[in-house]
C-alpha cells in the first residue's frame, strides 16, 4: 500500500511540475515543427538563429546567437548580384528544323556588417532546436564607451558623438529598407 501511495504522490508530483514548467511559453508550428512565436514575428533590429540541439548546450547557443547576427546583418546591409545568360539557336536541315535553347541564372547574397551593441535577449529549446533571438541595442554601445575608465573626458565625449552619429544612421537605413 505504501508503495502506490509513493508512486502515486510521484505521479502527482511530476504532473505539477510538468504544469508548472510548460504554461507559459508562446509556441507556434510551422513545418510539423514547434518554435517560439517570435522566431516567426520577430521584433525590428532583432535576428534569429536556430541550431539543431544534440546534447551540447554551449555549442548550440554559441551557433544559435552567431547565424541570430547573420540574419541581423542581412536586416541592416545586403549586396545581392544576379546574372541571367540566355542562350537560343535555330535552324534548318534538309531533315527539318532544329531549335537549341538554355538559360542559366545565378545570384550571390553577401552581408557585411559591424554589429555594436547586439545582445542575446531570448533562447529557448523546441523540438530538438536551440533558438536565439539577438537584437540590436544602440545604447548600449554609447553606455559602454562611457563607462570606461581609461579614456579622457574628450576621448569619450568624441566616441559617444560617433556612435550616437552610427544609431542615427541605422535608424534611418531600417526606415528606408
Amino acid at each position: 500500500m505504501k508503495s502506490k501511495c509513493m508512486q502515486l504522490f510521484s505521479c502527482l508530483v511530476l504532473a505539477v511540475g510538468l504544469m508548472a514548467c510548460g504554461g507559459t511559453k508562446e509556441a507556434v508550428r510551422a513545418g510539423g515543427v514547434s518554435m517560439p512565436a517570435w522566431v516567426l514575428s520577430q521584433p525590428p533590429l532583432c535576428g534569429v538563429g536556430i541550431q539543431k540541439f544534440r546534447g551540447n548546450v554551449g555549442m548550440s547557443k554559441q551557433s544559435a546567437e552567431a547565424k541570430g547576427r547573420v540574419d541581423l546583418s542581412g536586416q541592416i546591409e545586403t549586396k545581392v548580384q544576379s546574372m541571367v545568360k540566355s542562350y537560343n539557336q535555330e535552324g534548318g536541315t534538309a531533315d527539318g528544323d532544329f531549335s537549341e535553347e538554355q538559360t542559366t541564372a545565378v545570384s550571390k547574397t553577401l552581408s557585411k556588417q559591424t554589429l555594436n551593441g547586439s545582445v542575446p535577449k531570448k533562447a529557448e529549446i523546441m523540438d530538438g532546436n536551440y533558438y536565439a533571438l539577438v537584437c540590436l541595442e544602440p545604447g548600449a554601445l554609447t553606455d559602454a564607451i562611457n563607462q570606461m575608465k581609461e579614456l579622457g573626458a574628450a576621448q569619450r565625449k568624441a566616441l559617444a558623438k560617433r556612435a550616437a552619429k552610427a544609431h542615427a544612421d541605422l535608424d534611418e537605413a531600417m526606415e528606408n529598407y
